[in-house]
């Protein structure tokens, strides 16, 4: 359940001039199963709004929301970042699951002029330096959005897992046409890879190409599937 969200993908000859990546506020509902290490299905939530605090609002930041809840397990995640054009700017990371009895809390705040990114995982907490650009691993997908509509189709960026700071690759591997609850959508597929792990997304050009399907792999072994039943801008 900890990896029921990240998502991305694209194909440059479904982009021309017109396509903008301009953020847009949505909420999307989502299904979500997870097939490893248990079985288990739940409904959920992922939304893009300006961030409402008055001290967000001065630095004109975005908030991520991701939320699924069932019995078994629940998944929250909060990343808050600017939107630079082209480049999206973590600026924090939270997240706060639980599988079962067992809770994890982690998150990462961004110090861009003293680059320096502090991360806490449960009770242990670690500064390090960093030079470059660097994403949290929840609003990163947004950033790949971006890079898509630019006509990339092969990257890496450097993304914040726990306390460390680690290469991932992004490559489109094609079209697809998903059946969902939420209609036909024409989409891209993006893998992103990172030694032995997995990510597949689906980018639907009907909504903005916003990630709407993703799923985990772990030793080639599907782990996680998340597909967006609806979206509101």
């Amino acid at each position: 359940m900890r990896t029921i969200l990240s998502f991305i993908f694209l194909f440059i000859t479904t982009f021309s001039s017109a396509e903008s990546s301009e953020l847009k506020a949505f909420s999307m509902q989502v299904f979500a199963q997870t097939f490893k290490p248990v079985k288990a299905k739940a409904k959920g939530s992922i939304s893009l709004n300006k961030c409402p605090s008055a001290e967000d609002k001065l630095l004109n930041l975005w908030c991520y929301r991701v939320d699924t809840k069932i019995k078994i397990a629940e998944v929250h995640q909060l990343a808050k970042f600017q939107d630079h054009g082209q480049l999206i700017q973590s600026w924090y990371n939270q997240q706060n699951d639980r599988i079962f009895w067992k809770k994890t809390h982690k998150s990462a705040t961004f110090d861009h002029i003293n680059q320096i990114i502090s991360t806490t995982y449960n009770k242990t907490t670690k500064q390090q330096s960093y030079s470059g650009e660097v994403y949290d691993d929840t609003s990163y997908v947004l950033q790949v959005r971006k890079l898509l509509l630019s006509g990339q189709t092969q990257f890496k960026l450097n993304l914040v897992f726990d306390h460390k700071i680690k290469s991932v690759s992004f490559n489109v591997i094609g079209k697809e046409t998903l059946f969902t609850k939420a209609g036909i959508l024409e989409s891209i597929k993006v893998e992103q890879t990172r030694r032995n792990e997995k990510v597949i997304i689906w980018f639907a050009k009907r909504w903005d190409y916003l990630p709407v399907q993703f799923e985990t792999y772990k030793s080639n072994k599907l782990r996680s599937r998340v597909t967006a039943t609806s979206v509101n801008f």
